[in-house]
C-alpha cells in the first residue's frame, strides 16, 4: 500500500527569520516544548491545519515551504 509521510522544515525557517522557539511559540499561541517536538518531527505530535497556518503566517512563508510530503510505495506493483 501507499504510505504518506511529511516533515516540517520548521527549524530552518524559524532560524532564517531570527526567532527563538519561545518567540515563535508566543506568536502562534503554542508552547515551546510543542514547537520543539514539531522541529524534531516527533511522530507523537500531529499539528492541526490551523496550527500549521498560524506558523506559516508567523514565519511569512508558504505551506509548501514548511511542509514536505513524501509518498513511499511498499511492495511491488
Amino acid at each position: 500500500g501507499d504510505f504518506l509521510f511529511y516533515k516540517l522544515n520548521l527549524k530552518q525557517l524559524r532560524l532564517s527569520k531570527g526567532f527563538t522557539q519561545e518567540q515563535l511559540a508566543f506568536k502562534v499561541g503554542l508552547s515551546q516544548p510543542y514547537i520543539s517536538k514539531l522541529e524534531k518531527n516527533d511522530r507523537k505530535v500531529s499539528p492541526t491545519l490551523k496550527e500549521i497556518q498560524k506558523i506559516c503566517e508567523a514565519l511569512e512563508c508558504y505551506l509548501c515551504d514548511l511542509v514536505e510530503i513524501e509518498c513511499k510505495l511498499k511492495g511491488t506493483l
